[in-house]
């Protein structure tokens, strides 16, 4: 089924486990998972157009715009296209949201936030807006998306990640490596599937003999890119592994550490991605 992006990030709201004005009651497991933001394309639609302008993919904020027209040229039916929009972000805990279109506008507004306290002092704050619009007698609509997640981890995972990465600085030189911090990448989408996902640490790994790049931008070839992805629990950090590795990445290394999924990819032989991972991540 194809999907709108930020249609790729993803929440648990009103699932056990999630704490927000109808749910509180931490110490149960999340349930199954239920994606909020993975929002289903209306039937007899296709993709028509995106506005580059509109798009903001800058953790932990992000917005996204898309036009959907019918395949066939056919005008669209407003009350079927809003009820359709509705039901699917309702039955995943979205509400509706604070505007309110003129009497018979081809408009809906939706709306939806989670805050979750755990006991170890993880906090998971995560909302969003949902806008569509409509012009029937042209067969097209214009979905816009908007999200923030502001998310901790507790200290814990974070002296973890901290022993980790201290560890990447001395073994990557070792390699043929310069380390690099860097705020995101196309990467991002993925990531930020599950809602669960608490924080984000992102580390470019430069080739020593390649020329000064900023690899956000202009990364040299064979440069890697390695991800610390920190997790509500361990069960949900050993699931995303487990997705992550069935997927066509190629090439991919990824290693569990408790709450931490640590990702490892790039232009390399997957032996020397594995000997990296491992020099992170052991003992």
């Amino acid at each position: 089924m194809l999907t709108v992006f930020l249609a790729s990030v993803a929440l648990y709201a009103q699932t056990p486990g999630a704490r927000s004005s109808q749910n509180v009651n931490p110490q149960t497991p999340p349930g199954a998972s239920r994606y909020i933001f993975r929002v289903p394309v209306f039937p007899g639609t296709e993709l028509f157009n995106n506005n580059p302008d509109l798009t903001d993919l800058s953790p932990p904020f992000a917005r996204y715009m898309e036009v959907y027209r019918t395949r066939d040229g056919r005008p669209l039916d407003k009350a079927a296209v809003i009820a359709f929009y509705r039901d699917a972000l309702q039955s995943t805990g979205w509400k509706e949201g604070i505007f309110r279109g003129q009497k018979g506008e081809p408009y809906l507004a939706m709306r939806t936030d989670m805050l979750e306290d755990l006991p170890d002092g993880t906090r998971i704050q995560i909302a969003g807006d949902f806008y569509l619009w409509i012009a029937p007698a042209d067969g097209m609509m214009t979905v816009f998306q908007k999200q923030w997640r502001i998310s901790s981890p507790d200290q814990g995972t974070l002296n973890q990640i901290n022993a980790m990465v201290t560890r990447l600085m001395g073994a990557a030189p070792k390699a043929g490596y310069q380390v690099t911090r860097v705020s995101t990448e196309d990467g991002w989408k993925t990531d930020y599937e599950n809602e669960y996902l608490v924080d984000r640490v992102l580390y470019a790994l430069i080739p020593t003999k390649a020329p000064s790049a900023r690899p956000r931008l202009d990364a040299p070839p064979g440069t890697l890119t390695l991800a610390f992805l920190s997790y509500r629990d361990a069960n949900i950090a050993a699931a995303e592994k487990n997705q992550r590795e069935a997927m066509d990445y190629v090439p991919l290394r990824t290693a569990v550490k408790d709450k931490i999924l640590v990702t490892i990819s790039g232009e390399a032989a997957r032996d020397k991605l594995t000997s990296l991972l491992n020099a992170v991540t052991l003992p």
